[in-house]
């Protein structure tokens, strides 16, 4: 099995952590697989702007 990164994005610009908080949960259950051993993962947060910046 390959480590590849595997990205998701929130369907509209939001500063809301809680929308932030629950689409890692649902990716952390589809990626989740009884049996294997896990360690430590990455999150690398992209494309963040102040709410007056925003594009």
């Amino acid at each position: 099995m390959q480590n590849t990164p595997k990205a998701s994005s929130a369907p509209y610009p939001t500063d809301e952590s809680r929308l932030f908080f629950r689409a890692v949960q649902s990716r952390l259950k589809q990626l989740y697989r009884e049996g294997f051993s896990y360690a430590k993962a990455q999150v690398k947060l992209l494309d963040l702007y102040k709410m007056d910046d925003s594009p």
